[in-house]
């Protein structure tokens, strides 16, 4: 059997109280052979063909804004056994301020380019830099304007406030997103994917 990706980014859904009822857009949404995305009281299922001709089922939901989901399924004989329900995502993010290296400064200041708009844009190309290692280490590789501080170093979770959900095809997998999660000091549009190769 053709082998089938699902992506489904942002893992979904809408807000209010409780248990709410999704309210997913499947406009773009094609039916392909074995890979299906249907709402059902309020939550929204997809299920595929497994590498072993079993049938694999998911079931996303939102409570309290928070997505969650509802049961991972499979098939055998006839009937469904449920491997997981009631999984609640979580996401972590740890940020440190990024810093260009004494080798990238050195070519900088002889080309007089050693500019606070250039040193901004290069810190993003340094390989040496580490930006959790508090103090870090002075040396060859050793970044500009050391010691580090504790408190550029920031960690967060991510925010829920799920308001709807997009499901749409993409080739042979299935993609669902959602507007409403916050992760640090950005709004983002997806979270990190849960990807199933079927």
């Amino acid at each position: 059997m053709e082998s089938r990706n699902i992506l489904l980014l942002g893992m979904l859904f809408s807000a209010v109280s409780g248990a709410q009822n999704l309210n997913c857009d499947l406009a773009g949404y094609k039916p392909i052979d074995g890979l299906k995305a249907e709402m059902h009281s309020g939550s929204l299922e997809f299920t595929w063909q497994g590498e072993r001709g079993q049938t694999l089922r998911a079931v996303f939901t939102v409570r309290d804004g928070q997505p969650a989901v509802h049961e991972l399924a499979i098939e055998k004989n006839g009937k469904w056994a449920v491997l997981a329900h009631d999984l609640t995502p979580e996401y972590q993010v740890t940020t440190g301020r990024r810093r260009i290296s004494a080798q990238q400064e050195v070519p900088l200041r002889q080309l007089g380019l050693f500019t606070p708009e250039n040193i901004e844009r290069q810190k993003w190309f340094a390989f040496w830099d580490a930006p959790l290692n508090v103090p870090g280490h002075p040396g060859s590789n050793a970044a500009v304007d050391l010691p580090r501080k504790p408190e550029e170093i920031r960690r967060d979770w991510a925010a829920f406030r799920i308001t709807g959900c997009q499901v749409k095809t993409d080739g042979a997998r299935l993609e669902a997103t959602s507007p409403g999660v916050t992760l640090g000091m950005r709004a983002i549009c997806a979270i990190p994917s849960i990807a199933a190769r079927i």
